[in-house]
């Protein structure tokens, strides 16, 4: 329990941190998705049940809905078929090195926004999106999927350290209920 609120906050001071640089840089759609390598860090983690990372994940999509305006449910859709993709890959394998987290997450982040833009044109077209062309969705695909591959090292860094420190405190709990109670 302690694990999971943990890796909710640590996501939503990223999404904070994202807001405030997105307002002053003016980037827009060209931001990276700091919540996406917590999605495929929990996708690489076999130590949690499939169940409780698809809760998380879900609840992880929802948070980004809500705080870029999305229609809910979109990112929540996206994050957990990302997290079932990555669970079932296997990708931890491959997530060893800094340059395969990189790549890794960039492709994951390109599928994920393509996967995004086929939902908005099935269900929903956005007014707000100026151009239809495919440089225009090419360049809204690729920049910030190379933008989140580039951070995604560091982002699986602090959660595997949030993460590690969360079950020691987690570990030495459940040790203070089994000392108490005997």
């Amino acid at each position: 329990m302690i694990r999971d609120l943990s890796l909710l906050l640590v996501a939503f001071l990223l999404l904070a941190l994202e807001s405030a640089v997105g307002s002053v840089t003016q980037l827009g759609p060209l931001m990276p998705n700091l919540v996406l390598p917590i999605v495929i860090y929990l996708g690489i983690t076999q130590e949690i049940a499939l169940w409780r990372v698809a809760v998380l994940s879900a609840l992880l999509g929802a948070l980004v809905d809500t705080a870029s305006g999305n229609a809910l449910g979109l990112m929540t859709f996206v994050h957990v078929a990302t997290l079932v993709a990555v669970r079932a890959g296997s990708l931890r394998l491959l997530m060893r090195g800094r340059l395969s987290q990189v790549a890794i997450t960039a492709l994951v982040a390109a599928l994920g926004s393509l996967l995004v833009i086929a939902l908005r044109s099935l269900f929903r077209a956005n007014p707000q999106v100026p151009s239809t062309s495919t440089r225009h969705w090419l360049i809204a695909t690729v920049v910030p999927s190379l933008a989140t591959g580039l951070v995604a090292p560091l982002v699986i860094q602090l959660v595997r350290r949030v993460d590690a420190r969360s079950r020691r405190d987690e570990t030495a709990t459940l040790a203070r209920r089994a000392a108490s109670e005997s």
